[in-house]
This record gives structure tokens, C-alpha cells and sequence, in this order.
């Protein structure tokens, strides 16, 4: 549930940006893409929970940045 409103957040802004090349004009689109910038606070409030809420899981600090630099470094 969270990655999907990060996710939403992460379009929103995205909508945001792509919005601001378009002459302006005051229509239901510009006004929805209008607060997109929102979605950056958004964004990072729910990354810091899901981060919280990683953190409470592995409770000493060493399991919880191994299980970080597993989950970053596999992939390269």
C-alpha cells in the first residue's frame, strides 16, 4: 500500500514537471498538475515511515544496514 502512494506521489510531481513546457492555460489538467509539487513531501514522509518501520524489524543497526546494502547492491 505505501509503495503504491509513493508511487502516486512520484507521478504527480512527474505530471508536475512535464506540465510547466505546456503553455499555460486554465483547464482541468493544469489545475490537477497544478499542486503536483506536493507529491516531493509526500514522497519523503512515507519513505521515512516505510524506513521506521524497516528499522523497528532489524532492531541493531548492523543487520538493518546489511540488509540495505543487500537489497541496493544485488541488483548491480
Amino acid at each position: 500500500m505505501m509503495d503504491w502512494l509513493r508511487g502516486i506521489a512520484a507521478v504527480w510531481v512527474t505530471l508536475f514537471h512535464f506540465n510547466q513546457v505546456i503553455s499555460y492555460e486554465l483547464n482541468w489538467w493544469q489545475a490537477f498538475c497544478k499542486p503536483g509539487y506536493l507529491g516531493v513531501p509526500a514522497f519523503f514522509v512515507i519513505s521515512g515511515w516505510c524506513m521506521g518501520a524497516l528499522a523497528q524489524r532489524k532492531p541493531q543497526a548492523r543487520w538493518f544496514l546489511g540488509a540495505r546494502l543487500v537489497r541496493i547492491l544485488v541488483p548491480y
